[in-house]
């Protein structure tokens, strides 16, 4: 059973805050550095390396904190690189950001490590809450 059945509310948390975190824009591939006192740290870059795609499970951009990859055998797991993103029993729990329900995601809908950080660096101003389409309804 991968999908909390037994506790729906616990899907629905986890759903709504796995949607509010893409409209919050996390998951980026990688992100420009700034230095404390918000200047551009030259060419530099952040580059997330939990951060996948549609080739490894889902739609769109995911985390796979705590999780590996895993040949993708069942039908909903079908991707184009053949492989998907399970939990690693050995690990803590997997980021609300994961690409799908799963027992192992956090019961709290909280975000890991590497996703909390982005909380605080996002640019959640108008223009750029406008071309998420934020302001749409």
């Amino acid at each position: 059973m991968r999908k909390n059945e037994a506790n729906p509310n616990v899907t629905v948390l986890q759903t709504f805050t796995h949607e509010v975190g893409h409209g919050f824009q996390q998951v980026v591939r990688r992100e420009k550095l700034y230095k404390p006192n918000g200047a551009r740290d030259g060419a530099k870059w952040d580059t997330n390396a939990n951060w996948h795609t549609d080739d490894y499970g889902g739609q769109g951009p995911h985390c796979h904190y705590n999780a590996i990859a895993v040949a993708a055998v069942h039908p909903y797991d079908r991707t184009s690189s053949g492989m998907t993103y399970d939990h690693d029993p050995t690990l803590s729990t997997l980021c609300t950001m994961f690409f799908r329900d799963d027992l192992a995601v956090d019961v709290d809908g909280k975000f890991c490590v590497s996703c909390q950080p982005r909380l605080t660096r996002v640019n959640l101003g108008q223009a750029m809450m406008k071309k998420q389409y934020w302001n749409d309804y």
